[in-house]
């Protein structure tokens, strides 16, 4: 993302990252040729989040396949000691870049990639995100759980009045 940002969207994009920085796996959601979705863990790349998401993948997988028929993605996040749960769309673009692949390489990948960051096999996969949504409980209330166990005793509607929810729209 080079272009200017209006200031309101630089604070949308530092507080997404600030939420995804200490989670490391997503669940990445793609279409098939049939408009089935297929689900799959991903470990997402720590970089300082921009408005692009960066996977490791291998350039034979289902996933690439399904991409050539439908760019759109869908990832979930969730921490739920923090009740957490961020729910994000964008573009996937594969991407080979050896510099790149080198600057998020950590030695554990090898196992997948035996050859490095230069293994012929391995793709970069770019999440161009476009929208956002999360759910984050306030810091300092009472885990949800425990609230909505307290209001089901009482009998009284179940309330998230200190959960933050917000919509972010990175698209323009």
């Amino acid at each position: 993302m080079d272009e200017v940002l209006h200031p309101n969207l630089v604070e949308d994009i530092e507080k997404l990252g600030s939420l995804i920085k200490d989670i490391p796996v997503a669940i990445l959601v793609t279409l098939d040729e049939n408009g089935r979705m297929h689900s799959r863990p991903m470990l997402t790349q720590q970089v300082e989040f921009d408005g692009d998401l960066w996977f490791f993948t291998s350039e034979g997988s289902h996933k690439m396949e399904e991409l050539d028929w439908n760019r759109q993605v869908h990832l979930i996040y969730e921490d739920p000691k923090k009740d957490l749960f961020l729910s994000i769309s964008g573009t996937a673009v594969a991407v080979r870049d050896l510099e790149k692949a080198k600057t998020l390489w950590r030695p554990n990948y090898q196992t997948w990639f035996p050859r490095g960051p230069s293994d012929p096999d391995l793709m970069l996969l770019k999440v161009e995100v476009d929208r956002a949504e999360y759910w984050e409980v306030v810091p300092g209330t009472p885990n949800q759980v425990a609230r909505y166990v307290r209001t089901r005793l009482l009998r009284a509607p179940f309330v998230g009045e200190n959960v933050e929810h917000r919509k972010i729209d990175l698209a323009g």
